[in-house]
């Protein structure tokens, strides 16, 4: 019985230090994998509220320029301002967010408002 209770002991102590840094690991990958989402749904939304502001400022400021200028000028500014946080981002998905936010400015959407102009 002395015999069994000693391996037991040994066998725990031999193991108890590799499950430990096992779950250690693991813990520290899930982390990691939840930081990284919640980095991206954070740039995500700072993106989205630059377009947006983005957007009023030339409705307001620009309210002259027509199509393309307004455009071209809206593309301009927020590529500056995304570039001041070091965020890149392709043509094709930045005339997307315009068009949606445009979008939603010109149909008085409740959703609009809630983005606030940021710096």
């Amino acid at each position: 019985m002395f015999f069994i209770e000693e391996f037991l002991n040994i066998l725990i102590q031999s193991i108890l230090p590799i499950i430990i840094t096992t779950l250690g690991g693991f813990l520290a990958y899930i982390l990691n994998k939840i930081k990284k989402c919640l980095d991206e749904k954070l740039q995500d939304e700072y993106i989205e509220n630059i377009v947006n502001s983005t957007i009023k400022y030339i409705e307001q400021k620009h309210y002259n320029l027509k199509g393309n200028d307004k455009l071209n000028e809206a593309k301009k500014i927020i590529i500056e301002r995304l570039k001041f946080k070091n965020i890149l981002i392709n043509e094709f998905e930045l005339e997307i967010l315009i068009e949606c936010s445009v979008n939603e400015l010109n149909r008085g959407s409740d959703n609009f408002d809630k983005f606030k102009i940021s710096s």
